[in-house]
């Protein structure tokens, strides 16, 4: 069982990646509404019958096929919203998210952050009314290399790392940035598999 508390990130490892199945152990309420959110659309998740304070385990199991556009109001959970903005376009799944007006109020604006990094993967994002994104299937040509810049926020790191599991390589500037919520997430990262190396900058 995959230990997490506070982090919905290690989801990419069933939807992005492929797996068939895989155990969490959660307690927080934002990722129980992580799941929500995906469950009927993309995942399939099954609770185990505990209070929402306590650490509960969940079995999630990948669907099938894949749904062909998601919508959804991110107004009560903003701070999910960048991981199914960067999820979509990679899983090629249009979307129109809205609620995000307090995204551009966080560590940085996060909507500009995410279309400018997504535009670095080949995805034209776009926003309007400052609390709206969607993506159309619009791509751009992919940057080589890949380098993904955080803007002092620690959910970019958090975002765009598990994307390499789809891409390939990739490099996150000031990955240090995750300190402020999720220090061991580098350390993370590698006990499920993944090489990371820091290299110095020039």
């Amino acid at each position: 069982i995959l230990r997490l508390s506070k982090r919905v990130y290690f989801l990419f490892l069933i939807v992005v990646r492929g797996l068939d199945k895989i155990n969490l152990r959660i307690a927080c309420e934002k990722c129980f509404s992580f799941l929500i959110v995906v469950r009927r659309q993309i995942l399939k998740t099954i609770f185990a019958d505990k209070e929402m304070d306590e650490l509960t385990d969940v079995t999630i199991t990948r669907k099938p096929q894949i749904l062909s556009r998601l919508e959804y109001d991110f107004k009560n959970q903003p701070d999910l919203a960048q991981t199914l903005i960067a999820l979509c376009p990679i899983m090629n799944i249009p979307f129109k998210f809205t609620g995000l007006s307090s995204l551009k109020l966080k560590e940085t604006d996060r909507i500009e952050a995410m279309k400018n990094e997504m535009a670095k993967l080949g995805y034209v994002l776009h926003d309007s009314n400052d609390s709206e994104m969607t993506w159309n299937g619009e791509r751009c040509e992919v940057s080589n290399p890949i380098i993904i810049d955080t803007y002092k926020d620690h959910r970019m790191a958090m975002t765009f790392a598990p994307l390499s599991i789809k891409l390939g390589k990739l490099f996150i500037n000031n990955p240090e940035v995750v300190s402020k919520s999720y220090p061991h997430f580098w350390d993370d990262l590698r006990k499920v598999g993944f090489s990371i190396e820091e290299i110095e900058q020039e």
